[in-house]
């Protein structure tokens, strides 16, 4: 069984190596894995104003400003919405599988900065982005029903960036069978785990740019876990060595 101090404990040792690569590609995911628009009506205000020269015109007036500013900003969030889930779908998801993939390549050797890429050139981009999209959608749906379901969901599909990260070929359905495998028994400790890194996000936020100093400690805590994980269901047979052979230097 794993705990808290074992894996910070474990990632803090493992990081004095590669810390401040790990700082840039921690910068990079955070700028180019979130994601403004405007618009407006010009009115020709001395032409109407000689028009309207009742106050029931004159509100009416209004009224149909009030619907058509409405009407606009509703249809600019929509396009923002569908946008941004575009830009996370195709390429925010895949930064981040990338930017674990980089973590757990670090804990075994130098890794390159060109990991940042690898989910965009294995020859698997269209695999990880299906998988990566389901378990996003699946997360909504469940989220749907009530608050509770998608963060226990959200738990159960923890793993999934990770195992791509280091088998891009897997199957959907044994993706999402491993991830919840993994986590069987761990999400409440996994939130805990989570919970742990309150103060260092606050300080971060404070900070601003501490964000960027204070990400690599938590990702590398995170890539522990997947570690201990991975290796806990090799024990247990329910995956190999073939499936999941671990990260070597090319």
């Amino acid at each position: 069984m794993w705990t808290r101090v074992q894996l910070k404990a474990e990632a803090k040792t493992r990081l004095v190596n590669f810390y401040w690569p790990a700082v840039l590609i921690s910068f990079i995911v955070t700028l180019f894995a979130g994601g403004g628009g405007g618009g407006s009506n010009i009115f020709n205000y001395r032409e109407n104003h000689k028009k309207i020269t009742q106050p029931g015109e004159w509100n009416g007036y209004l009224s149909s400003i009030d619907y058509t500013i409405i009407m606009l900003g509703l249809g600019i969030a929509v396009m923002v919405f569908i946008l941004a889930g575009l830009y996370m779908t195709f390429v925010g998801n895949i930064l981040q599988m990338n930017e674990n993939r980089f973590y757990l390549c670090s804990r075994d050797y130098k890794a390159s900065l060109g990991e940042i890429v690898y989910g965009f050139t294995n020859g698997h981009y269209l695999n990880c982005v299906k998988i990566m999209f389901l378990r996003d959608l699946k997360i909504f749906l469940w989220s749907l029903l009530f608050i509770i379901p998608g963060i226990i969901k959200s738990y159960e599909y923890y793993m999934i960036p990770s195992l791509l990260a280091e088998n891009p070929q897997l199957s959907t359905e044994r993706a999402f069978e491993l991830s919840r495998e993994m986590m069987r028994g761990q999400k409440w400790n996994t939130f805990v785990l989570g919970l742990s890194f309150i103060l260092w996000n606050i300080l971060g936020f404070i900070t601003c740019i501490g964000h960027y100093f204070i990400r690599p400690y938590i990702k590398a805590t995170e890539m522990e876990l997947y570690t201990f994980l991975k290796n806990d269901i090799k024990q247990r047979g329910i995956t190999n060595d073939f499936e999941l052979s671990g990260f070597y230097k090319e």
